[in-house]
């Protein structure tokens, strides 16, 4: 493959200024790059365009990974620390369809000689992103009580009482139904309800983050859009069951 240089960005992630149409053009640039996953050259073109527009995290992580990718086993390739702390900010992206944020663990964690999986395992890792999600009933924060509950419980508290520093993130979600304010608050209370199930002595170990409507599940793993009263929406079919979930990272 003809080599291609790509500027370093992991350690450089403080954003200039830029106006809403800046950010918005940019996005927009990002999500044709996407669609050039067989076409590296193409890919990086059009990542160093959004990157010139306005600088994203989302933008600097694509970066980083193709550059990874192409400086493998050189001199220049990234530390296991840089690809770890990559990993983490990609799988703290908000707003990102899933299904991007999982293709790029996959290529971090075989850059780190892991094998990606989206199992309880996978909460092992650092900035592990388990996504077989805990559901909700429309409008509700009431745990549905299940064998998966049980599970994904016991191996939160199996890995926090080997890992004294260990540190997850509950992440409510909800669908597009309804206000995006209220579903803000709703999404809150979904990840607080698994909270609430944690030992006590543990409760420290966990952090809160809502991403209300923002992260909808969209058939053919679209990103939702967000319309001109501030709603999200998919402009596909929506998946409003896997919507109104909770997902956990690990963020150490």
């Amino acid at each position: 493959m003809e080599k291609l240089l790509i500027p370093i960005l992991l350690g450089n992630l403080l954003w200039g200024d830029c106006t809403p149409q800046q950010e918005q053009k940019a996005i927009n640039i990002w999500k044709k790059s996407i669609h050039y996953e067989n076409n590296p050259k193409r890919k990086i073109n059009l990542l160093l365009k959004a990157n010139s527009t306005c600088p994203l995290e989302v933008v600097s992580v694509d970066l980083n990974i193709i550059s990874a990718q192409l400086d493998e086993g050189t001199e220049n390739a990234l530390s296991q620390e840089a690809l770890k702390r990559l990993n983490t900010q990609n799988s703290s992206l908000s707003n990102i369809a899933q299904k991007h944020i999982d293709n790029n663990a996959k290529k971090i964690n075989k850059l780190l000689g892991m094998k990606f999986d989206n199992t309880l395992k996978s909460l092992e890792t650092i900035g592990g992103n388990y996504k077989a999600d805990l559901n909700f009933a429309q409008g509700s924060y009431i745990l549905q009580e299940n064998y998966l509950l049980n599970d994904v419980l016991n191996k939160i508290d199996e890995i926090i009482s080997r890992h004294k520093n260990a540190l997850f993130v509950f992440e409510g979600g909800a669908s597009s139904e309804g206000n995006a304010t209220e579903n803000d608050k709703l999404a809150m209370n979904r990840a607080e309800a698994l909270k609430k199930r944690v030992p006590l002595k543990y409760k420290k170990h966990i952090e809160l983050f809502s991403n209300g409507e923002r992260q909808l599940v969209c058939e053919g793993d679209f990103l939702p859009e967000k319309n001109l009263q501030g709603e999200y929406q998919c402009i596909t079919k929506e998946d409003r069951v896997k919507s109104r979930r909770v997902s956990i990272r690990r963020e150490r």
